[in-house]
Parts: C-alpha cells; structure tokens; sequence
C-alpha cells in the first residue's frame, strides 16, 4: 500500500479575493476571461469586508426517486440555491469600494478566488467561483465602541446561476 501524502495547508490570510463586476461585465459565467476580470470597471472588495462580513449560503436539494417495490428509494441531486450575506465598511466617500458598488438594486457578479495571494492579478487557469447576483437591501449596523461603521446586505442569486470552480479563459 502507498503511503498517504500529508498535503501541506495554505495559510487563508492575504490568499483571498473578491471583486465585484457589473452587470453585462462577464459573457459566460462559466468561462470568465482574464479581460473581463481585469477590465477598469471592476472593484476589488475583498478589504471592504469585515471579518464576519463572508457569509455565503448555497445548499442542493434531493430530488427522490422512489420506485414501486423497489428496495432502495434513490436520489439526485435536486436545484441548487443560495445568497451571499455580505458585510462592509463604510463612511469615507472618497474611499469606499462596497458601498457604491452594492447599491441595493444593483445586478452584478461577485467572482472569488481562494488559496491565491489577494495581490496577484487574475490569470487564465487559475479557479474561481461566478455569483450574478442583484442586491438587496442593506442596513446600517449599530455602533460599537472601539468599533467601525459597517452596513450587512443580502446578495440574491439570479439567472443564470452561480458557477463554482470554473477556469479562467486566456482571452477577451
């Protein structure tokens, strides 16, 4: 028997990144391209967040498959649905990145990428994950002391839905 490899763990901190792209910004949200991901209209909201501020929440239902006197009632894989709660800084207007982006109303993409240093520019083949979206409303939390100001918004799903762990293409 092959002895089992102890892969090594990429530490999460500085190895994430989320952008925010308009609406009409990407063609197939299965094969975003480096253009697309680099074009002057999309922001970088990674920093915007707060620590508690990545809160996504997908789940796939059973489809059942019950068959007269069979022995086994079988499933598959059902619809698949899901948001994003997102929280964010804001209240610097010259400097605020989510706030403007995510006005409620607002259709868009959020596409994210994980185990990849947040400074290094999207490339092809590299993973990411596709989320058309349009936002909901969002509320202005409360104050805290020692604390900064920060709203929480639902982001929900729209068509065509979210593509997860799909390549970035070459070309524009």
């Amino acid at each position: 028997m092959a002895e089992e490899l102890t892969p090594p763990a990429v530490d999460s901190d500085g190895t994430f990144k989320v952008v925010f792209v308009p609406d009409g910004g990407i063609a197939n949200v299965g094969a975003p391209t480096v253009t697309e991901l680099s074009a002057p209209t999309v922001k970088p909201i990674t920093y915007s967040l707060t620590a508690d501020g990545w809160s996504p929440s997908f789940s796939q239902a059973t489809s059942t498959d019950d068959r007269l006197t069979a022995p086994t009632t079988y499933n598959t894989p059902g619809k698949e649905s899901g948001d994003i709660t997102v929280k964010y800084v804001f209240g610097d207007p010259d400097n605020d990145v989510a706030d403007p982006a995510l006005t409620p109303g607002t259709k868009g993409f959020l596409v994210w990428r994980a185990a990849v240093a947040n400074d290094v520019d999207f490339a092809a083949d590299q993973v990411v994950d596709v989320f058309p979206f349009t936002a909901g409303a969002r509320n202005v939390d409360a104050p805290t002391a020692n604390g900064k100001w920060s709203k929480t918004q639902i982001l929900f799903q729209r068509p065509p839905g979210m593509k997860k762990e799909v390549a970035v293409v070459a070309g524009s």
